[in-house]
């Protein structure tokens, strides 16, 4: 299809769905925080789960893998303890399976060509 190379963009990104037994608590609304260098949101995906992520700047593509879930979450609530309640809640409510750390890409063309 003749795709470009993916490109590193500078970010990295935890991510995780929680599990809340007795249904989540919160509308069904997408709840974002930003701060320096730092974005962060949670969204409803279901009546017992919600979606979480915690975006931010980082110039080094390559580091370590961490596949140690308690080491995940706990650099994940890290740069955002000071943050809602509610986001650092998801995130202990997250089952170790469902947390990741990634580079984050571009978007590319789905039809092999550039974006204009």
């Amino acid at each position: 299809m003749s795709f470009s190379e993916p490109k590193y963009v500078g970010h990295r990104a935890f991510r995780g769905l929680g599990f809340y037994p007795n249904g989540q608590p919160y509308a069904a609304d997408i709840n974002y925080i930003y701060g320096r260098g730092l974005r962060a949101g949670y969204v409803p995906v279901s009546p017992t789960k919600g979606y979480w992520f915690i975006c931010y700047n980082s110039q080094y593509l390559s580091s370590p893998k961490i596949t140690d879930p308690v080491l995940l979450r706990k650099q994940a609530k890290e740069p955002v303890n000071n943050w809602p309640e509610e986001l650092i809640r998801l995130i202990d409510l997250s089952p170790d399976e469902t947390i990741s750390k990634t580079p984050t890409w571009p978007e590319q063309p789905r039809s092999g060509k550039k974006n204009k």
